[in-house]
């Protein structure tokens, strides 16, 4: 079971283990993310996919989220694609989670 504190949800330690390639933090942009829960979902979605160290979702419009991921294994374009198949509207770019371009 995953653990969130304040807004961030990490990997579960056995998906970090191990060789890692060079971490990447990169920002997405989420229209429409009001719902607090949403972003928590959107979290959820991150981390679970391969790759993806650590994501926190921030609600506004556009709202956020800033993800912590390995660039050997996953690409910003394939979140947005993941993202994107469960119905929410994102993009690269926009602001890290703390509000900061």
């Amino acid at each position: 079971m995953r653990q969130a504190t304040t807004g961030t949800v990490g990997a579960p330690p056995d998906r970090v283990r191990g060789e890692e390639g060079a971490m990447k933090t990169g920002n997405l942009k989420i229209r429409a993310l009001s719902c607090p829960h949403c972003a928590g979902e959107i979290e959820k979605i991150l981390v679970a996919q391969r790759g993806v160290r650590n994501a926190a979702a921030r609600t506004g419009n556009p709202g956020g989220a800033e993800v912590e991921y390995e660039e050997s294994r996953v690409t910003l374009e394939q979140l947005v694609g993941v993202l994107r198949g469960q119905g929410y509207d994102a993009e690269i770019g926009g602001h890290s989670a703390g509000g900061a371009p």
